[in-house]
């Protein structure tokens, strides 16, 4: 496990590198969003899974005690021949997606399936170590029981707008939410039925999410 210091003083820990026992316990749907494919601007729809790795324990917060890790990932919702989303599902299952349900694939059918997890470190654009989600596989055979879920199931999907586990996500994930095309036209609309009076956004807290 590494214990990461920062420049501004904080610090943050991360799961050690490789297979870990995960259960997927957050599908949230981030709504389309501001992104690049081949370079180019495009609006994706973009998805998020987390995963806790009930084996991988830490104390983040003293009034919790100590926690298992969580590590995301987050895809392009699509699931093209090259779509990483896709890649990792089919692996997850150990098998390959038919043709009925490339047509339609509900996501959230993974909230609260176990796996393992691959981890490594990886060094971000702005010089910052992270856990990065490298592959996910099925359960070997030989492993029949998996640690009790401790962290809470949130499945949010963009429909939900400010309801929901909508106030349970961290800060920074309810920010990109907020920033999705999706909201900003339920936003829009909102003010032109309410006499283009400004629509607050959900206050948010201060309280950083420690993993």
């Amino acid at each position: 496990m590494s214990l990461i210091a920062t420049e501004n003083g904080g610090s943050y820990q991360l799961p050690p590198e490789g297979n870990h026992l995960g259960r997927c316990v957050q599908v949230i749907d981030l709504g389309t969003q501001n992104d690049t494919y081949n370079r180019k601007p495009k609006k994706l729809h973009k998805v998020r899974l987390g995963w806790e790795l009930p084996e991988e324990r830490a104390v983040f917060n003293e009034e919790r005690g100590e926690e298992p890790f969580l590590v995301s990932k987050e895809y392009t919702l699509a699931l093209g021949e090259r779509a990483n989303l896709r890649h990792d599902l089919e692996s997850w299952r150990a098998r390959r997606f038919s043709e009925s349900e490339l047509e339609a694939f509900d996501v959230s059918k993974f909230l609260e399936a176990t796996c393992m997890v691959n981890v490594i470190h990886r060094i971000s654009a702005k010089k910052r170590k992270y856990a990065h989600v490298n592959g996910v596989t099925p359960l070997p055979k030989g492993i029949k029981d998996v640690p009790k879920q401790v962290l809470p199931s949130l499945k949010y999907m963009i429909e939900d707008g400010a309801g929901g586990v909508f106030p349970d996500l961290p800060e920074f994930i309810r920010n990109k939410i907020m920033a999705s095309v999706e909201w900003q036209q339920a936003k829009s609309a909102l003010n032109e039925n309410n006499g283009h009076e400004e629509i607050e956004e959900p206050k948010s807290d201060d309280e950083e999410i420690p993993y």
